[in-house]
């Protein structure tokens, strides 16, 4: 009866929000420079995040913490790029957990990506997701 209040539906809905939410501010509130840096950040975490959490989303439990903190840590130091990038692949991991519920919110991110990746240094052999 409720689940479109709470459970997974509730919470793919929310992450789908939240990272239009986010999307939005990043595109008008910040600097091009920041928003390359942001997309860059966030394209090196989650792959160094699929690197150290496998295939495998129920198992993203540790990761998502470890970028919580790192998170927290962001937000102490005023570190806008840090705070977005974190939030993204905080998202991104919840959101894979959530499979095709939220896969708006993993489009979202990885499109945002996808329009920096040309920026991208050109040693850097692995493109976004």
């Amino acid at each position: 009866m409720f689940g479109w209040l709470f459970g997974p539906k509730a919470d793919a809905r929310q992450l789908n929000r939240d990272v239009k939410t986010i999307l939005n501010t990043t595109r008008y509130g910040f600097r091009t420079e920041m928003q390359r840096e942001i997309a860059w950040t966030t394209h090196q975490a989650l792959r160094e995040a699929h690197e150290r959490g496998g295939d495998d989303p129920s198992a993203y439990k540790p990761l998502i913490d470890h970028f919580k903190m790192m998170h927290r840590d962001a937000r102490r130091a005023h570190n806008q790029v840090q705070l977005t990038a974190n939030t993204f692949v905080i998202i991104y991991l919840r959101a894979e957990q959530l499979e095709d519920l939220a896969a708006p919110a993993r489009k979202m991110i990885d499109d945002f990506i996808a329009d920096w990746a040309h920026t991208f240094d050109e040693h850097d052999v692995q493109r976004p997701m």
